[in-house]
């Protein structure tokens, strides 16, 4: 879905970005061809680019019309994986899995570890998965903050 998508939104972008990494893989093969497999099981889909990120956003909601479980379980995986990164930077981990507790129902939510520069405090915060990634993909190079629960500070907490 996502290729297509890619695909039908524009061209030249899929062939500079997509098609051109597959090459990249298939170019020189290795004797091992589970290690080809494996690269190309891993192949990057998510690029800083916001059309890209875009496409990618309407194939996940295409896909979860049409495979409702296997997006509830493709949106859980990648909830888990976030939230392990967030976990490994958490300075408050008691704090971080209580709230990750609480709101694990919450498929399309995750928690974040985010530090307040104003009181020094390490907060977990739960956010949009979604909306968080994106900004990820739309500033690369600021931090994204939010306001601290615990001074009250606004945009105090930052997060990686």
């Amino acid at each position: 879905m996502f290729f297509s998508n890619c695909y039908n939104k524009d061209k030249r972008l899929f062939e500079a970005t997509i098609i051109s990494n597959i090459l990249e893989i298939l170019k020189e093969p290795p004797n091992d061809k589970n290690f080809v497999i494996n690269k190309l099981r891993n192949f990057q889909v998510f690029y800083n680019s916001v059309s890209m990120f875009s496409v990618l956003i309407n194939s996940v909601n295409e896909f979860k019309n049409k495979f409702p479980t296997d997006y509830e379980k493709f949106a859980y995986r990648l909830k888990l994986s976030i939230e392990s990164l967030q976990e490994k930077k958490s300075n408050n981990l008691r704090a971080f899995e209580v709230l990750r507790y609480r709101y694990n129902h919450l498929l399309n939510s995750v928690i974040l570890s985010g530090y307040c520069f104003s009181c020094n405090h390490t907060t977990p915060v739960l956010t949009s998965m979604y909306g968080y990634l994106q900004a990820l993909v739309e500033y690369p190079k600021k931090e994204s903050r939010s306001p601290s629960p615990k001074c009250n500070s606004q945009n105090g907490l930052t997060f990686e």
